[in-house]
């Protein structure tokens, strides 16, 4: 029985011993799909020539030695790989895009107003940070911004330079060119010491960047999440909705033969229910993009997406069927007067989700999840199928990423044969032998994880069968039900007297 044995050659009869080492396949499930998030982002001005086109990382300097630090590729980086928040085993990849041949770095001129009536620490606040300097009784009004110069100067990983101080104004120079360095935003905080520092605006960042090149090259690898740093516009969005497809019309990333779809989150400071409505309103019937609103907040709208995709990450890649409710916004920074527009009403957070738009709260000045979803919410369709980020990145990838697995290890490439074979060979599949795999391998782990649900659903309704056209083709059908999420709970509560007698 050469069969129970391949080491030696079955011909050879010489006296010989043989060993060979196989992979085993008993208990072989295929784990859940290894989360990878892209950062597409530009890179500072002077590090323009020469750009990589892809970088993997597992520092955030690796990724601030190409782009430049302070830019938004180091930027994002940090959030993803930092003191506060790093996202471990998940692999992590940055797209480096050069700035729009006509950009235009963004360009603040502080000047200061009177004189300090006594020596204090003062802080001036640039994109959520904070920069510390001391200010005397006699210091003149060049002489504080001077130290305030020293002070932005001193930290690398600012997005900003402080340039040389004329006419009693202190010129603050993004590091990079574009639309998006427009975002940077400066106020001051410390104690009142008779100063007003004043902030004109004497050049708007300008100059569109989008995906397009960075998109081209995710080839066959699964990028699940992206971190978009190029803003919220509408050609923006546009460009990752056009390259990622969606489930409907299985093209893009949806492409049945090249199923490797992501989800794109875009961070927005914008505080106002009907401003976040207008930019998912038009983009009902998409499941790409990801809004995520940290209203006026200080930090970069793309720090905020960063940090997103940071949290989710990590939980998805351990447990498919988890959400990020409640999540902290680790590190992003709430505004000074700690008030967040109207989204702080209950009646408009719900308004907003139903419009495909995520959410928060700001409470003691930290930003807390609360819905997590893409911008699909077809008219009629309740519930959305794919509007929870959980249900489609969480469960539906990682069903199609567990169905792909096992096609490839114990289905293709073996002999068809139907049902009533005999058969016993080990190269030869049949229909019930798929679907027992399948059911063994995907329905009763995913059930007893608690990623399904109605396991017995599952199976009395999934079909597999030899094509009646070409003898070379299994078909399947695999109707699965996702596991619900604790996010609405309703209670009625019945008051009564005790009375005696």
């Amino acid at each position: 029985m050469s069969e129970i044995s391949t080491a030696v050659d079955p011909t050879r009869v010489s006296t010989v011993i043989g060993y060979a080492l196989d992979k085993g396949f008993e208990g072989v499930t295929g784990g859940y799909l290894p989360q990878r998030i892209a950062i597409i982002a530009e890179a500072n001005t002077d590090k323009q020539v020469g750009l990589s086109t892809k970088l993997v990382f597992t520092s955030a300097d690796e990724v601030a030695a190409e782009c430049g630090y302070g830019s938004p590729a180091h930027l994002a980086a940090k959030r993803l790989r930092g003191d506060a928040l790093d996202v471990g085993g998940v692999s992590t990849v940055v797209y480096p895009l050069v700035g729009n041949v006509a950009a235009i770095a963004q360009e603040y001129g502080i000047t200061v107003i009177g004189t300090a009536l006594k020596s204090a620490t003062q802080y001036v606040i640039i994109a959520g940070k904070y920069y510390s300097f001391t200010v005397a009784s006699i210091d003149t009004g060049d002489e504080i911004l001077e130290k305030m110069k020293d002070a932005i100067n001193a930290v690398a990983d600012s997005p900003v330079t402080a340039g040389a101080i004329v006419l009693n104004k202190l010129p603050i120079i993004s590091k990079w060119q574009g639309l998006t360095a427009h975002d940077i935003v400066i106020e001051f905080a410390g104690e009142d010491v008779g100063l007003t520092f004043v902030v004109t605006e004497s050049f708007a960042g300008a100059g569109e960047v989008l995906p397009t090149a960075a998109l081209a090259l995710f080839g066959e690898e699964w990028n699940t999440i992206v971190v978009n740093c190029l803003g919220s516009t509408s050609t923006v969005l546009d460009d990752y909705e056009l390259f990622n497809g969606n489930s409907t019309d299985r093209i893009g990333r949806y492409n049945s033969e090249n199923f490797k779809p992501f989800i794109a989150i875009t961070g927005t400071v914008l505080d106002d229910k009907d401003n976040l409505i207008s930019i998912t309103t038009g983009r009902k019937n998409e499941q790409t993009n990801v809004i995520m609103p940290a209203p006026n907040s200080l930090s970069l709208p793309f720090e905020i997406a960063a940090v997103t995709a940071g949290i989710y990450a990590p939980k998805v890649q351990r447990d498919p069927k988890s959400d990020i409710l409640e999540s902290r916004l680790i590190g992003i920074t709430a505004p000074q007067d700690l008030v967040a527009g109207n989204l702080d009403v209950y009646n408009n957070r719900d308004l907003i989700v139903k419009a495909g738009c995520s959410t928060v709260t700001l409470v003691d000045g930290d930003y807390f999840v609360k819905d997590f979803v893409t911008t699909y919410h077809p008219d009629g369709e309740e519930p959305s199928q794919f509007r929870y980020v959980r249900n489609l990145a969480g469960i539906d990838f990682n069903t199609a990423y567990r169905i792909l697995f096992l096609d490839n290890l114990f289905i293709k490439g073996l002999t068809i044969l139907p049902d009533s074979s005999t058969s016993t060979d080990p190269n030869v599949i049949k229909p019930k032998n798929s679907k027992s795999i399948m059911i063994n391998k995907l329905i009763i782990p995913f059930a007893d994880s608690g990623i399904f649900a109605d396991s017995a659903y599952s199976i009395e309704n999934m079909q597999v069968g030899i094509d009646s056209v070409n003898p070379d083709r299994l078909n399947f059908l695999i109707p699965y039900k996702r596991s619900g999420f604790a996010r609405v709970i309703s209670t009625n509560a019945v008051a009564n007297f005790y009375l005696g007698g």
